[in-house]
């Protein structure tokens, strides 16, 4: 069960890999602020890196994420984020998936930037909260299809960005699609929904 629990941490940094592709680096005037709405779709795949954990035995999901807002255009995303079960695990229910079939997790840790492809500028964000449903049900056999919410906020940028906050609420769905022979480390796809608000001073 730990060595199911690690691979399912895992498979979930997944998203927002998380949604990773929340925040959008939007141009905005100062003292304005925008509102950006989003598409995303990306692929993610563990990581050399782990927020909790110095033997990295929970490995964070790297994810990349090709974009368009709203406002912005069209942007890439690039994010670390890492998931874990609770210290009592719940089930809960992935789309078109068998009751109680899946297994809940929360956020260990999640940050990003984002690209604007028009002008290169970035805007930063980490995530403060997120839950994510993956459906394990077939293990070790993928795919493992999830769902995820998340919120965050904006924490600075470049250029036209340079000094932005604001926060951001965000929606998923994907799987992770391959593991590998440690049955740890995983590479999947996702999609995503954002709304980010964005000030810069």
């Amino acid at each position: 069960m730990g060595h199911m629990k690690k691979l399912i941490g895992l498979c979930i940094g997944l998203m927002m890999v998380i949604i990773g592709s929340i925040a959008v680096a939007t141009p905005v005037e100062a003292l304005t602020t925008r509102i950006e709405k989003t598409n995303a779709s990306g692929t993610f795949v563990s990581a050399n890196f782990d927020f909790d954990h110095a033997d990295l035995s929970t490995p964070a999901n790297h994810g990349e994420t090709q974009a368009i807002g709203t406002v912005i255009g069209k942007f890439t995303n690039q994010n670390v984020n890492e998931y874990a079960p609770d210290l009592v695990m719940k089930t809960c229910m992935v789309p078109g998936g068998v009751a109680n079939a899946g297994t809940e997790f929360t956020q260990v840790g999640d940050v990003g930037a984002s690209r604007s492809t028009a002008t290169g500028d970035l805007l930063f964000f980490k995530g403060t909260s997120a839950t994510v449903c993956e459906d394990l049900s077939k293990f070790p056999t993928p795919p493992f299809p999830f769902i995820e919410t998340e919120t965050g906020v904006v924490t600075g940028g470049t250029g036209a960005n340079f000094g932005a906050t604001g926060t951001f609420t965000a929606t998923a769905k994907g799987a992770a699609l391959s593991l590998d022979a440690t049955g740890v480390r995983g590479f999947g796809w996702f999609k995503n929904k954002v709304v980010t608000t964005v000030t810069v001073p």
